[in-house]
């Protein structure tokens, strides 16, 4: 992936194709940051930023500022990862694009949660489940109630956590996201774990590990730590 980017930036750059520069350092930006390298993902991301903002493309700026808060949030920058979510739930907000909204309202719930502000993180998951169900957006909705399972795993409610990540295991298994999948095991496992059911954690992590593309080592990695703290 960042091969084939780096020559679509060489020829856009080549080319003077602004538009088609943002996109590619965007692309690089994202395969940096499936393989852990958030400071390179960061600097790809600013330049496509800036790039996008002078063109005035606020949608895609707005899914930049996504991209960025991520990358961030890969280094424990939890606070800067959510003033670029918040950026991101504006612009689009403006740009009347409600999923993008409603995905980056979930996004800030899900950092929140990272810093340990669990309440925060059910209500922000709250939101973008109940956003997401109105727009009839059922991979969306998916993805916020796996959010909202998590956080409910963190306060303790490990029967609402299963219930929620289940719900969100079985509609991407029916959309065929294995992407998606993997993700969601991997907290249908802890949720399982945290509730003393060893042999059906190691069941759901060692099936993410299976359906997880190679291409991404850092989930890979901790899929297989997981398994590790396992009794045989």
């Amino acid at each position: 992936m960042a091969v084939t980017q780096r020559t679509a930036l060489a020829a856009a750059t080549r080319l003077g194709d602004r538009a088609g520069e943002a996109h590619a350092l965007c692309g690089l930006g994202r395969a940096h940051a499936l393989v852990g390298s958030a400071d390179e993902s960061r600097a790809c991301l600013s330049r496509a930023l800036l790039l996008f903002r002078d063109l005035g493309d606020d949608a895609t700026s707005a899914q930049v500022h996504v991209h960025m808060a991520g990358a961030l949030a890969q280094q424990g920058r939890y606070r800067d990862a959510i003033s670029h979510a918040e950026q991101a739930r504006d612009l689009f907000a403006a740009a009347g694009h409600r999923n993008g909204q409603a995905g980056a309202v979930n996004n800030i719930g899900w950092y929140r949660l990272l810093m340990g502000d669990h309440d925060q993180a059910v209500a922000g998951a709250r939101a973008a489940v109940h956003a997401f169900r109105e727009l009839g957006d059922r991979h969306g909705e998916a993805i916020a109630l796996d959010s909202l399972g998590t956080a409910y795993h963190h306060l303790g409610q490990h029967a609402q956590a299963l219930a929620c990540c289940q719900r969100a295991l079985a509609v991407v298994r029916e959309l065929g996201d294995r992407s998606a999948q993997a993700g969601i095991l991997f907290n249908v496992g802890d949720a399982q774990h945290a509730a003393g059911d060893d042999d059906a954690a190691r069941a759901a992590w060692t099936e993410a590990l299976t359906t997880l593309d190679e291409q991404n080592p850092v989930q890979v990695g901790r899929l297989r730590a997981r398994l590790s703290t396992l009794r045989r």
